[in-house]
C-alpha cells in the first residue's frame, strides 16, 4: 500500500471513461495532485492503474495497492522499462 505525503500530494483512483471515482478496492486509472506553495499540479492523469485503499486517518485522497501500467494508451501497447 503507498499512501502520499498528505496534504501536499493526494492521489485520486477513477474510472478512466468516466472520470468518477472507483469504489475502495476497485481498480482505476491513478490521478495525482500536488499543490503546495512552490508547486502546483491539479489532477495529472497517470500511466499507471491500481487499486483504491482507504488512507490513513486524516490524510487526503485515496491510497494506492497493486500499481500496474495501463495495457494501452490510444490503441498502442505500454511498454515498460529504463529509458
Amino acid at each position: 500500500m503507498f499512501d502520499p505525503i498528505s496534504p501536499n500530494v493526494f492521489l485520486s483512483v477513477v474510472d478512466p471513461g468516466t472520470g468518477q471515482q472507483v469504489a475502495e478496492g476497485e481498480r482505476g486509472e491513478v490521478v495525482v495532485s500536488h499543490v503546495s506553495k512552490s508547486m502546483l499540479i491539479p489532477n495529472n492523469r497517470e500511466r499507471d492503474t491500481a487499486l483504491r485503499v482507504r488512507p490513513a486517518d486524516g490524510h487526503a485522497g485515496d491510497a494506492v495497492a497493486d500499481v500496474a501500467p495501463v495495457p494501452a494508451v490510444e490503441g498502442g501497447t505500454v511498454v515498460e522499462g529504463v529509458y
